[in-house]
């Protein structure tokens, strides 16, 4: 698969430049699909840890073999979601893996293990993983995201105070009660949220290009298709012994059967000729 040509639907877009992130449409979509990460990752948590973990300890008893099973399974309904949130919200262009194989067998077991055996389900269920580690991330940058906002809105509010950390149940916060300070707020309100912009453009495309990786099927139609249309008929190459054999020989010895025969026609006529002539 041509991930590099494919999974890219708008190769033409780029965040780098300094001021572009503000207008780019795609960094606020960016910035929708990491603060949607934020409670998916708490709800994948919850799958992860109920399903996986209290499944495994459950195994002895029995209980916890389909507890596991139905959670790895679910994984692919959570990563076919996932896919469909990607082709939404990022440059990416992910299709269906289709890797599941397809055995005469169609029954509960046949079918579950044809599922189980497939990559493409072990991936969805890494791809989960990582994406619960981006929930995390992404949550460090929505309170840093809205330090900025609250900085950049300081004229509205002024005089305000803004808070920043709470450290030993103590708040960090700044008073904000002269020109000065309002200015110096604003102008580090922006730095800090173009920051945020560019942040949030880089781990989108990182999530883009793990995306591509885990998530995405095939490219290109499957093969089979190709292979079971019958080959053209190839016409028979003409024998060329029987050729010989049987064109040019034959009409030669037609041909000196003829100039005999016409020989001794003349013959005859020229000694009749002389007879008479005697």
């Amino acid at each position: 698969m041509g991930s590099s040509e494919h999974a890219t639907r708008d190769s033409r877009w780029r965040g780098s430049s300094l001021l572009g992130v503000v207008t780019a449409k795609q960094t606020y979509a960016n910035l929708v699909y990491l603060f949607l990460a934020i409670p998916l990752a708490f709800a994948y948590s919850a799958v992860f840890m109920f399903g996986l973990v209290f499944g495994t300890f459950l195994i002895l008893l029995v209980v916890g073999i389909p507890i596991v099973l139905g959670t790895i399974l679910s994984s692919r309904l959570l990563a076919a979601f996932e896919r469909a949130l990607a082709n939404a919200l990022l440059t990416v262009d992910l299709e269906a893996p289709e890797d599941v194989q397809r055995g005469d067998g169609d029954g509960f077991v046949s079918s579950l293990r044809r599922y189980l055996v497939a990559g493409s389900t072990w991936r969805g269920l890494g791809f989960l993983f990582l994406k619960t580690g981006l929930g995390f991330v992404s949550f460090i940058g929505l309170f840093l995201f809205a330090t900025a906002l609250s900085l950049v809105q300081s004229p509205v509010h002024y005089p305000t105070e803004t808070e920043f950390l709470t450290v030993n149940d103590q708040p960090i916060t700044w008073v904000i009660d002269t020109a000065p300070e309002l200015a110096l707020a604003v102008v580090l309100g922006v730095v800090l949220l173009l920051v945020c912009f560019h942040l949030a453009n880089a781990l989108a495309a990182i999530a883009g290009r793990v995306a591509v990786a885990l998530l995405d099927g095939p490219t290109e139609p499957a093969r089979a298709d190709s292979s079971d249309k019958p080959a053209p008929a190839v016409p028979p190459a003409p024998d060329e012994s029987a050729t010989d054999s049987s064109g040019p020989p034959a009409s030669t010895d037609n041909d000196d059967t003829e100039r005999g025969v016409g020989g001794e026609s003349e013959r005859s006529r020229d000694d009749t000729g002389s007879d008479s002539s005697r």
